[in-house]
């Protein structure tokens, strides 16, 4: 299996995770953690899939971290206006970037 193929399965597996906490969450009636979790399922699809092949291939190699950097700077100039709700959710924006982008470098690693 190539390093994209697994990248591709283990965040397919995150996001699946992440949809079954969703339905937790929905159920329990805590619609903020359900939305959460379907931001972060929605994020390890397409998007992070599409982020992680341009790093992997050497087209833009520094997309992904300074797509991480970014987030974790918005969080911080939303913090300071006093929206608490939206900088958490850049921050954990930023840590499933992170995931994804650590999950990569891992990969490759392993598979030199």
């Amino acid at each position: 299996m190539s390093v994209l193929e697994e990248y591709n399965r283990v965040l397919d597996a995150k996001a699946a995770e992440f949809r079954e906490k969703a339905k937790a969450a929905r159920a329990q009636g805590d619609e903020r953690a359900n939305s959460i979790c379907l931001m972060q399922a929605s994020m390890l699809g397409d998007m992070l899939k599409q982020l992680g092949r341009v790093v992997h291939e050497k087209i833009r190699p520094d997309l992904l971290q300074k797509e991480v950097d970014f987030l974790e700077q918005n969080a911080e100039r939303i913090k300071l206006t006093g929206d608490l709700d939206a900088a958490e959710r850049e921050q954990i924006k930023a840590r499933t970037t992170l995931f994804a982008l650590e999950t990569l470098k891992r990969l490759e690693a392993e598979n030199g």
